[in-house]
Order: C-alpha cells, then structure tokens, then sequence
C-alpha cells in the first residue's frame, strides 16, 4: 500500500498526526533562544593597556614591547600585531584556526599568563585588559541613556550611570555592560611659578612628592583564626583639601612647605573624548550585550523590567530611554529596520539628538517613496 493511499484510508489517523506535529512545533519554536547574530569567534584577542599622558614614542618603549615580548611566545598565535598611540597601547593577537576548543582556552589561559608575568610596565599605566573579541561581545543589544535633564552635574549623572552599569551587569544573560560618555575624576594642581621658586622648589619635585603620596601599598594580611584579613595603606586624595596639605618640602626648623603654599588645586575631571547629549541634555550611555545562550527578547524584557523598578531611585533631574534591538519583538520586519536604522542610531546617539536622528530617517522614507 503506497502512502498516499494509506493517507486516504487513515484520514482520522493522518489528521491526529498532523495535530501532534503541529502542537509540538509550536512548543519547540516557542523555547527555541531567539538571536539575531550567530556567537562567531573571531578568533582574535586585544590586549589593550592605558597609559594617561604618554607619548606615543613612550607607549610603544615602555608598555607594547615589553607585552610583546612576553606574549609572543604564547603556543597557537598565527599573527601578532601591535598599535601604540597616545596614552593607549592596543596587541591585537590572531589565533591560528586550526585550535580545537580545549587548545583554544588553554591559549587564551596561557596569554592571560603571560600579561601578569610583566612586572615592570611603568606604576601610573593602568592594568592591561584582555577581551576576546566575538560577535556577542562587540555587538549591544540594548543601550540605555541616562541623561541629565534638571542639570544636577556630570558627578552625579555618572554615579547613576555606572550604577546602573553595576546592577545591570548581575542581570541574568548579560555579558558585559560598558559605559560610554563618562569620565574619571580629577584633581588638577596648577603650580604658581614664582611662588615655587620662593621655596626653590621645581615642578619635578612637586610631582614626585604627590606620585610618593598618592598611591595604595599592600601591607600584608591578618589571619583571626576564623578568616584572614587582607591589609592595605590607602594613600588616595579623596578632596583636594587633603592633597593641599601634602608637605612638599621639609626644613629642620620645623617649617614645611605644603602644595597649598605653592599651588591652586581644583576639583574635576579629566580631559574630555567623547560628547553624550540627547535632545541637547548631557547623556551617559549604558551599552549592554548579552551572553551567547541567552534569548535576547528575555533579556530585554528582564532590563525593561529592572529599569521600569530603578526608576523610582532616580532623582527627578534624571532620566531615562532605551533603545536598540529587541525593544520589540524580534521579526522579519523588525530586524530588517534594526540593520537599516537602529544600528546607525545606537552608534551615533551620542553625537545626535533622538529627533534630529529621526526627522533624518524620515526624510530618507519621503526620499525612496519619490522614487517609488
């Protein structure tokens, strides 16, 4: 008996198949993790290292070589490539294709390694940061914009920000939550010339007291019995009062000269790279991406879900938006409007407006339906 006419005898049959087919593949379609891009590996590592106030030259002597040198020797890299600019140090090491999963973490194990075995980059170059560079990790799937409509100050819209940044992070599915538009504090000391050379004191003396000064030394541990105490001499200038009573030169009379003496030393922060508005009001923006398993409508709904109840802890002069995909539910249409326009958007929102953005696209719709 051919199928076709088994199907015509066993209608009732053929019918509850169909049914059971038919339920089950909703219910697999419906836990199925919803993504947009695949996990892809790019199979490349980034060593990048922050060195404040560097010259290239001194980047590249002091702080690439002396990584390179150590990192080179690390087994599975195919290609190794350096960049050295100001204040910035970035190793971008390619992997060779042939590693298998467990050759390829042992690998990248190994370069960890072989980063915290360089003992002598210079004291004030930050840590160096490795990131593995996959399609989850460059891409944001959603971005939330903090900005400051009251003008309650760029100390306390950053403080809010990377809270948020914080708490956001320990979100289940969420890999990484990356500010942008922020900067560090900063205390600037703007020496008077003639009153340095009154106490015959040079900017490089100035310099090394507060560098002596303003730094946290371990000093060992404590053990109770019950738990061990780790001990450390905290030397950090948390106003700039304490930084200008720092005793910069010492007589045998007794009379010391502090930084107050011979400098104005004022609140801040550092020099600014990147500009964040909104509809013209200062914005900090929380980029978020998510973990490789993890469906991204879930992970949206739990941050709308977490911003909607940190809403409530926000001062008034403060507010929100999100943005980016999966803001609504991931379909065909939806994620052709994502690659067009959303992805253009995100990245540019720190540059424009959110209605100069839009007023844009629009005209690009009234553009292609002329032409239509």
């Amino acid at each position: 008996m051919s199928l076709p006419e088994f199907s015509v005898r066993q209608i009732v049959l053929v019918n509850l198949l169909f049914a059971i087919l038919l339920v089950t593949g909703f219910v697999a379609g419906s836990r199925i993790p919803i993504d947009v891009y695949p996990d892809i590996s790019f199979n490349t590592a980034l060593v990048e290292t922050v060195w404040a106030g560097a010259s290239a030259d001194e980047v590249e002597r002091l702080v690439t070589t002396r990584l390179e040198d150590e990192i080179r020797d690390v087994d599975g890299i195919k290609e190794l490539t350096s960049f050295s600019q100001a204040g910035f140090s970035t190793i971008e090491v390619e992997w060779d294709e042939t590693l298998s999963d467990i050759a390829y973490e042992a690998a990248i194990n190994e370069l960890r390694a072989s980063v915290d075995r360089v003992n002598d980059l210079p004291d004030d170059a930050d840590e160096p940061l490795i990131r593995e560079l996959s399609v989850s990790e460059v891409n944001n799937v959603v971005m939330i914009a903090v900005k400051d409509v009251g003008g309650v100050g760029e100390y306390a819209l950053r403080e809010v920000a990377r809270d948020i940044e914080r708490r956001v992070e320990r979100l289940p599915g969420v890999r990484r939550a990356r500010l942008r538009g922020d900067r560090d504090r900063e205390l600037r000391v703007l020496v008077d010339r003639e009153r340095a050379l009154q106490y015959d004191l040079t900017l490089a003396e100035i310099s090394a007291v507060i560098a002596r000064n303003n730094q946290n030394v371990p000093a060992g541990s404590l053990d109770t019995g019950s738990r061990e105490i780790t001990i450390r001499g905290l030397g950090n200038f948390p106003t700039p009062e304490r930084l200008a009573v720092t005793v910069v030169k010492k007589s045998p009379e007794g009379n010391h000269v502090t930084l107050g003496d011979v400098a104005e030393v004022r609140d801040g922060f550092e020099e600014r790279r990147i500009y964040g508005r909104h509809n013209g009001a200062p914005t900090i923006i929380v980029g978020v991406s998510k973990q490789p398993e993890a469906d991204i409508n879930t992970l949206v709904a739990d941050v709308r879900a977490f911003m909607d109840e940190y809403r409530s802890r926000l001062p008034r002069s403060l507010r929100f938006l999100l943005r980016g995909l999966g803001i609504h539910r991931v379909q065909s249409g939806d994620l052709l409007s994502y690659l067009i326009f959303e992805e253009p958007f995100v990245n540019r929102l720190i540059e424009l407006g959110y209605e100069d953005a839009r007023a844009r696209w629009s005209e690009l719709e009234r553009f292609f339906a002329s032409d239509d």
